[in-house]
């Protein structure tokens, strides 16, 4: 008996120590997710991408309400960075620790989204010969327009639409020739950089030589190791080609879905890599998959599947209503000047339609209602408007073509509706036209290291500006642009209190009377208000219409073709998305 009592104080004694040593394995080897856990805040994972082994999800951290885990990803096992904090357990209680997002992890994606991608292969493969043509000499090499999202990072397949076949070789394989360029409008004219050529195997992929084929063949790539950078993408066919690639021609039915759907995918480049570089309205059908490593949070929001991010925001969005004040950038015949959304925009000069913006549902805006579900209240836009008036010299309170005198005029004045959201697409005249719109003071006070924030240097500045503008009647209530932005912000404010606003920043151009360092100005200021004044800003110069590919995404080097009005839907979904669900 005595050895029995002795023999479980010693194993009572002994139990916290093999108990301790469990616990200690368990916290640096187990990485599976526990029960109860949830995903990292923002973080939502691709449809379809894969996360490279060696990363693991976060044990522990909590989720946005309205994400979910995209079904269809997979993620391997492996080590996670040590815990620097703890959360508890919404389910137990339980105090679990919190392990920052990877700083680096791998994703693999796609660049057609798969809904067009299947509808397209369904189409080309009937056989609509109507719409579609094959690879012509002189034109060659060919390079999707949209040469940006074709770079930065490694080709893991190519999808080729093969309309034609010529002579197989002794291997029954055939050839299409890839080439690396720039991916600028200049760097694609500029010399090939490398040239890989690519086999496809005939007995493998179901082709016959010499033969019309209306296939999609998709190529395995990982041998070839073509690696892009940043400033790089690809071209192809060469005279000595054996796989006839697919065009779509301009007015085919093919087309349509493409400018529907996905209309980054409008057009190529003709003699990409040559000196005779032209812009094609046809369109290109190759489609890829690509590996990139993703370093940081902003990478990783940029990998993002958009149509998983446009859900998450229409979950949030639809059916609110929206108001715009902007430019000639925003306005279309029939909205910006039509006096029943609100009695005071009928004589707003309109510029839209223009190039081949034919339909309303071409501008950011009217993307932003078929995509989300938003419904317009009012659209004041105005061609050709500068912030402080393009009267050159009305600046008054009440003239129309101003920003003031607009900031006010966002509801419907029949039965008083209100906007949920309103976007400020404001300055780009001021910027064409610096002798009509000075620039004021604060722009240097904000730059001045004087050991003040923003918020405290605006403070100081705007005290005397509001002063005057209150005790204007009949002189202008403001001296230059940046007091004109900030009383049109303050007005519009403190008139729609309940409405979500966004001020854009500036677009990159080409067009007449443009400087980049006034440009830079502006956007350094339009933040800096918007802040101040609790509105959101929307960084159109940093994710907006590229600098480098104005000929591919405007009409006329500044205003939007509807490549480029897709290109700014997508960073004002992107906005969205992270203020409401990532918040």
């Amino acid at each position: 008996m005595k050895k029995y009592v002795a023999f479980l104080l010693a194993l009572l004694m002994v139990l916290p120590l093999v108990l301790t040593g469990c616990g200690d394995q368990g916290e640096t080897q187990d990485t599976t997710k526990p029960t109860g856990t949830t995903e990292t805040p923002g973080t939502t994972e691709t449809p379809g991408t894969t996360v490279t082994p060696g990363t693991t999800e976060t044990p522990g951290t909590t989720a946005t309400p309205g994400t979910t885990e995209t079904p269809g990803t997979t993620e391997t096992p492996g080590t996670t960075e040590a815990p620097d904090a703890t959360t508890e357990d919404p389910n137990g209680g339980i105090e679990l620790p919190v392990v920052p997002l990877p700083k680096e992890y791998t994703v693999t994606e796609s660049y057609l989204p798969k809904s067009v991608a299947a509808e397209l292969k369904s189409i080309f493969e009937a056989g609509n010969t109507a719409c579609l043509a094959y690879a012509v000499t002189d034109d060659m090499p060919y390079a999707i327009a949209d040469v940006t999202a074709i770079s930065n990072g490694k080709l893991k397949s190519i999808t080729i639409p093969v309309v034609k076949t010529g002579a197989a070789d002794a291997n029954g394989d055939f050839l299409l020739t890839m080439y690396v360029v720039g991916n600028t409008d200049t760097g694609l004219q500029s010399q090939t950089k490398r040239t890989v050529e690519i086999k496809v195997n005939g007995a493998e992929h179901g082709l016959a030589a010499n033969s019309n084929i209306y296939k999609f063949v998709k190529v395995d790539l990982t041998e070839y190791d073509i690696t892009l950078s940043d400033k790089e993408t690809v071209a192809f066919f060469s005279a000595k080609d054996t796989v006839y690639p697919a065009y779509l021609k301009s007015d085919s039915y093919m087309v349509s879905i493409l400018n529907t759907k996905f209309k980054r995918a409008t057009g190529y480049y003709n003699n990409a890599g040559e000196s005779g570089l032209r812009l094609s309205t046809n369109s290109l059908l190759f489609d890829f998959e690509f590996e990139r490593t993703v370093l940081g949070e902003s990478e990783r929001d940029a990998a993002l599947d958009f149509e998983a991010v446009i859900e998450a925001v229409k979950n949030v969005y639809s059916g609110k209503t929206f108001s715009i004040l902007g430019d000639s950038i925003s306005t279309y015949d029939g909205y910006s000047n039509n006096s029943i959304y609100n009695s005071t925009i009928g004589s707003n000069v309109k510029l839209y339609p223009y190039g081949n913006v034919k339909d309303f549902k071409d501008t950011y805006w009217g993307r932003l209602m078929k995509d989300i579900n938003l419904k317009l209240c009012v659209n004041n836009s105005w061609s050709a408007s500068h912030v402080v008036g393009s009267n050159y010299g009305n600046y008054m309170w009440g003239h129309k073509d101003n920003m003031l005198g607009r900031a006010t005029q966002l509801h419907r004045d029949s039965n008083n509706k209100m906007p949920d959201v309103i976007f400020v697409f404001m300055s780009t005249n001021d910027l064409l036209h610096p002798s009509v719109s000075n620039f004021g003071t604060l722009y240097s006070i904000l730059m001045k290291e004087d050991g003040r924030t923003d918020a405290e240097k605006i403070e100081a500045w705007l005290a005397p500006v509001v002063a005057n503008a209150e005790n204007s009647t009949s002189i202008t209530p403001f001296k230059s642009w940046d007091e004109a932005y900030a009383l049109s912000l303050k007005a519009m404010s403190e008139k729609y209190t309940e409405a979500e606003i966004f001020c854009m920043t500036l677009l990159p151009n080409t067009n007449g009377g443009y400087d980049k360092a006034n440009r830079d100005k502006f956007n350094r200021v339009i933040p800096a208000l918007a802040e101040y004044f609790g509105i959101t800003t929307i960084d159109l110069n940093q994710g907006g219409i590229d600098s480098e590919h104005l000929s591919t995404t405007t009409v006329d080097g500044l205003h939007p073709n509807i490549i480029g009005f897709a290109d700014i839907e997508k960073t004002i979904i992107k906005a969205l998305y992270k203020k409401t669900i990532e918040k």
